[in-house]
């Protein structure tokens, strides 16, 4: 593993930031730390950066423990949420910067700093200063800046939170293969679950200063380990009686159970429902319009549960009633999840 995290504790005061974290990531991956607000995730990325020291544990970069090496010295190149460009320099002063503090030569911080330029598409706006340039613009100049000084690892706090919606999507393609590019071992911070799928090759998930679950964007979406995982990833509807839905087996000590909109299919009562004595009934309260399908949110016995509609199938209305048949559902026992299958069909006729 080319980064260790070994048993790391972090407290602030009387709260447990980092909860016996530990876990190691492959050099050349791109792995995101993914969890909610207060997870945890920032932390260790600073921890890892040595802008922060834990209390307990070992960090290691390449094998080596780095828990009293000086941030500077780590071989890290670190992209802030905010930027934090330099207003008064102009784009090839800001990634120009690293290697003046380390005195390179004059010839050689000009030929890397070119190389970087063009590199991130940002070729003829050297001169540029950070108020001419767009969001997604100042981010490759940024992105730019940390490279330049060859570092081993690059971490990447949040990295598109604060760029537009459209942009947002353009560079999250553009990071990962200019990354894949570069070989370079990274790690990026976010809460966006679909900006974790899109891009890592690997996804953490933290909650509460802890590790809930490590793996591919697949593994972690198709078999969440833990019920924080289960309830967390995809768009959940939890069901308070998942006996009220049929012909699912029946078992002791589930907490609780949850389903996503894939796992549920919505028919219409002039339609065929090929699982009629394993469907319920239906109310459709809201439909929301998501571009390539309907979102719908129908009251099944007084639970709400999200379900999509294809817009080549005929559309649906508020207030109709419709027959709801869920596929399979994920159900917690402690802390653990597992998928249960609707006994109806069998598991390897579906495909999510």
């Amino acid at each position: 593993m080319y980064v260790e995290l070994r048993n790391i504790n972090k407290y602030y005061g009387d709260f447990k930031a980092s909860d016996n974290v530990s876990f190691g990531i492959e050099q050349g991956k791109l792995v995101a730390l993914l969890g909610p607000s207060g997870s945890g995730k920032t932390t260790i990325l600073r921890m890892i950066a040595g802008l922060e020291h834990p209390d307990d544990g070992e960090i290691l970069i390449d094998g080596k423990v780095v828990n009293n090496i000086p941030a500077s010295q780590r071989g890290i190149g670190f992209v802030f949420q905010s930027y934090a460009l330099f207003r008064y320099m102009t784009v090839y002063e800001n990634v120009a910067f690293g290697l003046e503090l380390q005195k390179a030569p004059k010839e050689e911080i000009k030929k890397r700093v070119l190389e970087l330029i063009e590199l991130v598409g940002l070729k003829g706006m050297e001169k540029r200063y950070p108020n001419q340039l767009s969001g997604g613009q100042r981010q490759r100049v940024a992105f730019a800046r940390a490279l330049a000084p060859n570092p081993k690892l690059l971490l990447l706090d949040e990295p598109f939170a604060a760029i537009d919606a459209k942009v947002r999507q353009e560079l999250r393609s553009w990071l990962k293969n200019t990354i894949e590019k570069l070989g370079i071992t990274s790690i990026f911070v976010t809460h966006d679950q679909d900006e974790a799928i899109e891009v890592a090759d690997e996804i953490i998930i933290t909650n509460k200063g802890r590790i809930e679950q490590k793996g591919t964007p697949i593994e972690v979406y198709r078999n969440p380990k833990t019920a924080f995982s289960a309830s967390f990833f995809g768009q959940p509807s939890e069901l308070p009686n998942y006996n009220a839905f049929r012909t699912f087996e029946q078992r002791e000590n589930i907490d609780k159970a949850f389903v996503r909109p894939e796992f549920v299919k919505v028919t219409k009562k002039s339609e065929v429902q090929v699982y009629k004595n394993s469907a319920v009934e239906g109310t459709v309260e809201q439909i929301f319009f998501r571009g390539d399908t309907l979102e719908l949110l129908i009251n099944v016995n007084n639970t709400l549960i999200t379900a999509r509609r294809g817009l080549d199938e005929e559309l649906v209305g508020i207030g109709e009633k419709v027959d709801v048949f869920i596929y399979r559902i994920f159900v917690t026992e402690g802390e653990k999840a597992y998928l249960l299958p609707n006994l109806a069909i069998r598991e390897e006729s579906v495909v999510i």
